[in-house]
């Protein structure tokens, strides 16, 4: 009796979806679980519960601009990252994305590219000289919700010629050297120069790898960028170069269209320049005549003060409170001013999307982030990036945004002066007689160096143009304790570089205790993992869960606490399948906005047809 033919070996497992995300999309990647004769229920369940994930490719980590293939590994370190790759906006909220996946057994490598069509627009390839075969796919998110539809998962076997030469990945082309403003990789944020200089260092890797006979790698793309530029692409909400909305009241246009519209409506001169004093004098219905005669009255003020040597605080005709000074010597030392420009005479480039916000008390820790967002609430701030202790940087959704916000939330300051000390040598040329070798000390003082203090212009201060903004409090402390703030416009060294993720920070998070309130850290998903168990057994990150069409309640249902997701070793989520086919994957601070879906248990996805559900 001749043996059973076995049946062919597969060599390549492909993926293909698509999928709408703000960031973080991940698919994960298992081998088959072992043979089993038992097929009851339980037998099933155990089944399921050990299966481990052991490659994953994270599309669009740290803020949306990096792919990321990383690798299940034993001890205390959790994953090990096979390659990290910056590839700039690769997910979209606002239309569903085409991605594939090819996992090839024969040359133990992955390729990830976006496109409909499979091979089309490489982002990265990875090999692994351990590689382990996979037979089964699962997606999920870190903490934002995601939609996915049209999965397809198909095994490639031997014998079939096409379908091989179709998921070569061999025969792909290399990644596009760029860094995407979209995921289709429509326009490119490299500058002429920044490609140049790629370009250039590409050649030369190249032709070192050649030379010595070495694996060609190429340059990393993200060390040709500006590494603010960088960070504010890392965090979500940065804008793009230009994006505006409304009108931009400070420019030349603008003005003339205002004096245009006084002409007609007859209104005051006084409110040509819009400042807050001229919108704090136009909301109280101040005519032009009352303007003059208070601007009158200030200048009698002025002059008063100047003839009698008035201290600023006596000098009533001050518009703006003169409370400046810094609380102490450290938080003076926090106080970041504009820097004086490179070529003498050169104008101060400023931001046109982001404002400056330096406290001028102690304890600023006390102010968080929500605190600062609260603060600008009506003008739609995007994040609030943190300078140092006493200051941070905060930008908005478009150009004009911060300077209405600017206007309205704070007060011009005039010219400051700030005390230096002048040292002054008296005259010790006359003749002394001897008598007068007894004279006081105060009068051997008289001929020794002197020191006064003379004022002179705050170049620094005056050159950030400073405003003093409304007091800013804090929702952890009581209402009546407020903190004096400096506001500017921001300008590009008002960014720090880009953060690195800690060592270890990436499998330490799900272990550490966070607290709203007691930080300033924002929730980081570049540094979020699939797995937060502590110690045991590793469970499987992308969590379990049945398709659902009904949204019916499972038999064995229990009543939900707020504890049911803390450290359970995988990412708390909920399924919900819409009746075209499409999943979508909602996280917990949504589903109290969506309609009831069950936890769930994941469905066999078969590798030689279109999936309906995820694993």
């Amino acid at each position: 009796m001749e043996p059973a033919a076995s049946p062919p070996s597969e060599l390549q497992l492909v993926v293909q979806f698509e999928a709408t995300a703000r960031e973080d999309l991940r698919v994960g990647f298992a081998p088959s679980s072992e043979a089993s004769n038992d097929s009851s229920e339980d037998a099933e369940k155990d089944k399921k519960a050990h299966i481990e994930w052991k490659y994953e490719v994270a599309v669009g980590t740290s803020g949306n601009t990096e792919l990321v293939w990383r690798k299940s590994a034993s001890g205390r370190t959790k994953e090990v990252d096979l390659a990290r790759v910056f590839t700039g906006r690769t997910c979209s909220t606002q239309e569903f994305v085409a991605y594939w996946v090819v996992a090839d057994v024969k040359s133990g490598s992955f390729s990830f590219g976006v496109g409909a069509q499979v091979g089309q627009d490489v982002l990265s390839t990875v090999q692994d000289p351990d590689f382990v075969n996979v037979t089964e796919t699962a997606f999920t998110s870190w903490d934002s919700p995601v939609s996915i539809r049209g999965i397809q998962v198909r095994g490639v076997y031997e014998g079939q010629t096409e379908a091989l030469a179709a998921a070569n990945i061999a025969a792909f082309p290399p990644p596009r050297p760029m860094v995407r403003a979209d995921p289709l990789g429509k326009e490119d944020l490299l500058t002429p120069e920044q490609r140049q200089q790629y370009e250039t260092e590409y050649a030369a890797s190249k032709r070192r790898a050649e030379r010595f006979g070495a694996p060609f790698a190429p340059p990393d793309i993200k060390k040709f960028l500006d590494p603010r530029e960088v960070r504010k692409l890392q965090r979500t909400g940065a804008i793009m170069p230009g994006f505006s909305t409304g009108i931009d009241i400070t420019s030349q246009e603008e003005q003339s269209k205002r004096e245009q519209r006084m002409k007609r409506f007859d209104t005051p001169q006084f409110a040509v320049e819009y400042t807050a004093e001229t919108a704090k004098a136009l909301e109280q219905g101040m005519t032009q005549v009352e303007w003059a005669e208070k601007q009158r009255d200030q200048e009698k003020l002025r002059a008063r003060a100047q003839k009698f040597g008035l201290s600023a605080e006596e000098d009533r005709s001050q518009v703006v409170p003169t409370g400046i000074k810094p609380a102490s010597a450290k938080v003076r030392r926090e106080r970041c001013d504009v820097k004086a420009p490179i070529v003498e005479g050169q104008t101060v480039v400023f931001r046109d999307d982001a404002l400056h916000m330096y406290s001028l008390d102690e304890k600023f820790q006390q102010v968080r982030t929500s605190d600062v967002m609260d603060y600008f609430v009506g003008y739609g701030p995007a994040y609030v990036e943190w300078f140092n202790d006493s200051s941070c940087t905060v930008v908005f959704q478009d150009n004009f945004t911060a300077a209405r916000a600017l206007v309205a939330l704070s007060q011009e300051i005039p010219p400051q002066t700030l005390k230096q000390k002048k040292e002054k040598t008296g005259a010790s040329g006359e003749d002394v007689d001897m008598a007068d070798a007894e004279a006081s000390a105060d009068d051997s003082a008289m001929a020794m160096e002197v020191e006064e203090e003379v004022e002179v212009p705050d170049v620094e201060f005056n050159r950030s143009q400073w405003h003093l903004g409304n007091p800013i409090g804090s929702q952890t402390q009581p209402r009546d304790k407020k903190w004096r703030v400096l506001l500017r416009k921001a300008t590009d060294d008002d960014f720090p570089p880009e953060k690195l993720p800690k060592k270890g920070m990436y499998h330490s998070r799900g272990s550490q205790r966070h607290d709203a309130r007691g930080s300033r850290r924002r929730n980081d998903r570049e540094y979020g993992s699939s797995s937060r168990r502590r110690g045991g057994s590793r469970a499987h990150p992308y969590g379990e869960f049945r398709e659902d069409r009904h949204g019916e309640e499972p038999s064995r249902s229990r009543r939900r606490n707020k504890n049911d997701d803390r450290d359970t070793g995988k990412p708390s989520k909920r399924i919900r399948v819409n009746p075209d086919g499409s999943i979508n994957i909602v996280r917990d601070e949504q589903a109290a906005f969506s309609e009831p879906a069950s936890e769930s248990k994941p469905a066999d996805v078969p590798k030689s047809e279109p999936a309906p559900a995820v694993e």
